[in-house]
């Protein structure tokens, strides 16, 4: 996982707001003992890197820059969500039936039964388990990561946030899934993506998760 600062390009063209007082913040839920569909080893990790709204009595707020959060928590110091992610992590070692923890949870974390060998003991593919460099038993699906308009296309702010998050989310996962898509796109009438739209966004995703250690599978 690369960690690199925002480029020399960002530098360049600017940040909208300074990140010196940048806050992650992570919040997890898991069953403490399962029953029925719950399953104790299937953690749901949430995560948000946000910033203070400070400037001086004659300063303009940031607030107002548009497209600078997703979220804007209004108080004596407006706060700012600029990030905001979402994952699972599964505990290979823990999980009594890993297909069922799948599809009881939803249908889009059971497309990524490919990566295990429910055959063959409930671990990973052997395929997978090959291309890997390490060892572990606990698997990261990043299902969500967002990050607010006004900070995108700046040469890497996006993928350096999300890369200070991930190993707090989970401090060692032998593999970090994710299904790159585009969340933000131009957008017909019926609210279906335009299809010029789509594929630009899908290749700009794509590029964004390779540059920081992705591989298709």
């Amino acid at each position: 996982m690369a960690r690199d600062e925002p480029s020399a390009e960002a530098t360049e063209r600017s940040l909208p707001a300074s990140l010196e007082y940048a806050e992650v913040r992570i919040h997890s839920a898991a069953k403490l003992f399962g029953s029925g569909e719950d399953d104790p080893g299937l953690v749901r990790i949430s995560g948000t890197v946000s910033i203070p709204d400070l400037h001086d009595e004659d300063e303009e707020s940031i607030s107002s820059i548009e497209g600078i959060g997703l979220e804007i928590v209004e108080g004596a110091t407006a706060e700012i969500t600029i990030l905001r992610a979402e994952a699972v992590v599964l505990d290979l070692g823990t999980i009594k039936d890993l297909f069922d923890t799948l599809d009881a949870d939803s249908d889009e974390l059971l497309h990524y039964s490919c990566l295990f060998d429910f055959e063959g003991g409930e671990g990973l593919h052997p395929d997978l388990e090959e291309a890997l460099a390490g060892f572990g038993e606990h698997v990261v699906i990043a299902e969500r990561v967002r990050l607010a308009p006004a900070w995108r296309g700046l040469g890497g702010v996006g993928r350096y946030l999300f890369g200070r998050m991930l190993p707090l989310m989970c401090c060692d996962p032998v593999v970090v899934a994710a299904q790159p898509f585009p969340l933000d796109v131009d957008r017909d009438e019926q609210g279906n993506a335009r299809k010029a739209a789509l594929k630009r966004g899908l290749a700009q995703t794509r590029r964004t998760w390779k540059s920081i250690g992705f591989e298709p599978y």
